[in-house]
């Protein structure tokens, strides 16, 4: 059997429970039985404004330089390469 892992990080700050969250790292691995088949890892620099907190990189170990810089600077663009992990396991991407 088939599966996908999925991992999210989003920006965060200590003790503030109604902080705007943001997506700025998407992973995601590819398993067939318990075999770990292959990966995808992308920084996501969102599009509304944000700010990646010390507390954030403390926790997360994703700096602001990581997110400001990342490859694929909106998060449809992290999607497609998404997708590329995703086509082994389904028929409707």
């Amino acid at each position: 059997m088939r599966f996908i892992a999925f991992d999210l990080e989003l920006t965060c700050e200590q003790d503030i429970l109604d902080y705007p969250h943001q997506i700025i790292e998407i992973g995601a691995v590819l398993f067939e039985n318990d075999e770990f088949i292959s990966g995808f890892q992308s920084f996501v620099q969102p599009v509304s404004p944000y700010q990646v907190t010390s507390f954030c990189t403390t926790l997360t170990g994703i700096s602001a330089a990581q997110v400001s810089t990342a490859q694929l600077p909106i998060f449809s663009g992290s999607l497609q390469g998404l997708a590329g992990l995703l086509k082994p396991v389904t028929h409707n991407l």
